[in-house]
């Protein structure tokens, strides 16, 4: 049992498996059966321990196995390269070895030449070092203890005889330098503007409040959360106050004077407030105190104690004192909270209108009472929530959301509050989101986005502009996360849930007011004013910028703004719920059709239905259809990029091409043409090669004129010349076929190749054409057209 005992402390700690009776055990009467097997424990584990030379590492073995694994072959390497470990011999003054003097360092000779082994060798003996300490300090205690002859000496490893081969034994490390690092910290790397401490210390008050109020048995007595700043113009002194939660010792201690660490996001706080969200993150706020001021005191009183602290702090890179003897006074309501007192440096300048406007911009909604005093005029500041934000900014620049003319479209989802500014289109009766170049540019407008009622950007929620006038204020743990110097909303999933939450509420805005007109109109008549509102928040050249194009296109795809027509009805539906398989049909009579659906006030006529009654001879196979696209709407664009053509159909009564889409299927290049002249569409479909597509039975066409686009099929020179450059795969190469795709275009309007038009094609002086002509072999690329007999359909929609 006791052997087992000894190979078990080889892996775990000594006191972990022997007690202090191991070190006087007898077996029997006899004597040498007296045993100390806590030391026997610490001689086996340091020879264990130090056992790392290259008797373990046989050279003939190594050759043998040859190690391929990188952590075995540097194990190998570093046992190899360590010759032997020894005691140390101890030496007089005049460094002669003195018998008479008990060795108590183990001495590591080694020779290296791999510095990545000599690297990871010198950790482990750091390793083996703490070990040899801990274990001299067990058997001193354990032969003080029982009175015996048990010593064991070693205490530490000497490494001056550790040899290195072309690389320097010293040791390189980065080191910091803490004044100027702070320096920067609150200089131009993260604060531009020194007003931002206004807003540092308020928010940071506001969170002591909201403490207090969510998180303490305190907040169910009567209590009123209040923030107070105070300027004094004469003094130069400012003054922000809470009566919050206050700060204890501890809090000071590890928190406050600990630059880049939160008490907000310690362990501990997370486990006593697990459902409180702060505004605070990085624990940096205090650094913008030192942008404006030389001479701070923070005076502060914890709710669970009687004791005022006090820390004067009088620069930077000095040490404070902190007292327990602070002045009561100095605490809101002379009970809990804290107090920031800065005395601003002369070369501060500060504005008295600018400090109320700062506080106005940022501190938006703050669920608190908060008061700003300048020279004794006290203001408040903030709002009771975002409703009453957005409307007293809007009514001081003369817009009433409370009339007939505008309101707040409002959405609410989990700790995420929306509004968007809509004006009213009178005769219609519905409304719009508005937008207006002069409010968008005043910085004052409330547009932006808040996280616990501060505002932390500026431009319109979802957007990378101020287009729209819209707000959104978040709360919780729902909320995206800020960048250290809080003027930017960080990547991560609840940055983009509250895009999604805000795409789709613009999306529902969209088809909503549709149906809001005074006029009775047809659901095909609502979907293309949706569809219109939906353009204008996602193209590029409106004023508005979409901050993530990519879940805005998610979001489109799940909208009800698609109308399909079965035959017997037309119903609403988004992108993802369309069927794998759909029809387009291009052809006057549907168009037609579709545009007498529009105009009826019933909400779900067929437009083949509309047909089969006009002209029984015009009336097809009922086919589900992809009602009312026009390819020129976003909607559209998402569904060719979801969706290709595998089967063409024609028919002469009606004459219509009716295109069959399936998705997920690879049929075709789709090119947007360079100077289209195409009022309807600018794109080009190339056929790729080995890819099957159905083609009419009747009719010898290898070009499709529609209002899609034009569709060339892979039988064709030009087609197959097209795709070579494709093939290309350079960053230039879609452009490049873009731009030649415009005189493609022109040879299918013209039937034929027009040698003057390809000259004049090349001959423009811009920079496309010479980056054509550095591109493109003019004399292939005029024989592929040459080549190309065009034998198109084309039933006039285009021109």
């Amino acid at each position: 049992m006791d052997l087992a005992r000894l190979c078990k402390s080889h892996q775990e700690k000594i006191l972990d498996v022997f007690n202090t009776e191991d070190a006087d055990i007898q077996y029997n009467q006899d004597e040498s059966t007296k045993v100390n097997l806590i030391y026997c424990a610490a001689v086996l584990r340091t020879a264990d321990l130090l056992h790392v030379t290259s008797e373990r590492t046989p050279n003939v073995d190594f050759l043998l196995i040859s190690p391929k694994n990188a952590y075995s072959r540097r194990e190998w390497v570093k046992q190899r390269a360590v010759n032997c470990i020894l005691p140390k011999q101890e030496r007089d003054k005049d460094n002669n070895v003195d018998p008479n003097k008990e060795a108590h360092l183990f001495e590591v000779r080694a020779e290296f030449s791999d510095d990545d082994a000599y690297l990871h060798f010198n950790q482990y003996l750091d390793y083996a070092q703490k070990e040899l300490i801990e274990t001299n300090k067990i058997c001193r205690d354990s032969s003080k203890r029982n009175n015996d002859k048990y010593t064991f000496p070693w205490d530490g490893i000497d490494r001056d005889k550790i040899r290195t081969i072309h690389f320097s034994a010293e040791k390189l490390r980065f080191e910091l330098d803490k004044d100027n690092i702070l320096k920067l910290l609150i200089g131009h790397t993260l604060y531009s503007n020194a007003s931002v401490v206004f807003r540092e210390l308020t928010q940071n008050a506001i969170d002591a409040v909201r403490l207090m109020t969510t998180g303490t048995k305190e907040s169910s007595k009567v209590y009123e959360p209040k923030v107070s700043i105070s300027w004094d113009s004469n003094k130069r002194e400012l003054i922000v106050a809470d009566n919050g939660v206050g700060m204890n010792e501890e809090v000071i201690r590890n928190y406050l004077f600990r630059v880049g660490v939160s008490n907000y996001h310690s362990e501990k706080f997370k486990k006593e407030h697990p459902d409180f969200h702060p505004i605070s993150r990085f624990g940096i706020g205090i650094l913008t105190c030192f942008m404006v001021s030389d001479e701070i005191n923070i005076t502060t009183c914890h709710h669970k104690e009687n004791r005022v602290h006090l820390v004067k702090i009088r620069q930077l890179e000095g040490e404070y004192i902190l007292r327990h003897d602070g002045p009561s006074s100095d605490i809101v309501d002379g009970k809990h909270g804290t107090t920031f007192s800065l005395k601003l440096r002369d070369d501060v300048s500060v504005k008295e209108e600018d400090i109320e406007q700062y506080l106005r911009k940022w501190i938006i909604i703050p669920r608190c009472k908060v008061t700003l005093s300048i020279d004794g005029r006290e203001v408040s500041i903030g709002y009771r929530d975002i409703d009453e934000a957005m409307s007293s900014s809007l009514k001081k620049m003369g817009i009433n959301v409370n009339d007939n003319l505008y309101h707040l479209a409002k959405y609410e989802q989990e700790g995420l509050s929306f509004r968007i500014l809509m004006k009213k289109n009178t005769y219609l009766g519905n409304s719009s989101f508005y937008e207006d170049s002069n409010i968008s540019s005043d910085e004052n407008a409330l547009i932006g986005c808040c996280v616990e009622g501060i505002k932390v950007i500026d431009e319109t929620p979802g957007f990378d502009n101020r287009g729209l006038i819209a707000m959104i204020d978040c709360v919780g743990w729902n909320s995206p996360s800020t960048n250290v110097a809080r003027d930017r909303l960080e990547e991560g999933h609840q940055l983009s849930d509250m895009y999604r939450f805000i795409y789709s509420s613009y999306l529902k805005e969209c088809v909503e007011e549709g149906k809001k007109s005074k006029f009775t109109e047809s659901s095909f008549s609502i979907l293309r004013r949706a569809s219109l509102s939906i353009d204008r928040l996602w193209h590029k050249n409106s004023s508005v910028e979409l901050a993530n194009t990519e879940l805005f296109d998610e979001m489109l795809r799940k909208s009800p703004c698609i109308y399909v027509d079965n035959g017997e009805n037309c119903n609403i539906t988004d992108l993802d719920s369309l069927p794998d398989e759909i029809w387009t049909e291009n052809s006057q009579i549907y168009s037609s059709a579709v545009n007498l659906a529009a105009e009826l006030s019933s909400s779900n006529i067929s437009p083949q239905k509309v047909i089969e009654s006009l002209n029984k001879e015009a009336a097809r196979e009922k086919k589900t259809i992809y009602a009312d696209y026009h390819f020129r709407n976003h909607v559209d664009d998402l569904f060719l990029d979801m969706y290709q053509v595998d089967k063409i159909e024609l028919a002469s009564i009606g004459k219509s091409v009716s295109m069959h889409w399936k998705r997920d299927v690879n049929n075709w290049h789709m090119i947007m043409i360079s100077n289209s002249r195409s009022y309807y569409s600018s794109r080009m479909f190339i056929q790729k090669r080995n890819s099957q597509v159905e083609f009419p039975k009747d009719g010898d066409f290898n070009v499709y004129v529609t209002n899609i686009g034009y569709f060339i099929d892979n039988t064709t020179p030009i087609a197959n010349y097209l795709e070579s450059l494709l093939d290309r795969k350079e960053d230039y190469t879609r452009r490049l076929v873009s731009l030649l795709s415009s005189e493609v275009e022109g040879c299918i309007v013209n039937n034929a190749y027009d040698d003057a038009d390809f000259n004049r094609f090349f001959n423009k002086d811009s920079y496309y054409s010479r980056d054509i002509l550095e591109k493109v072999d003019k004399d292939v690329f005029r024989k592929a057209l040459q080549d190309t007999v065009f034998k198109k359909v084309d039933f006039g929609f285009l021109y």
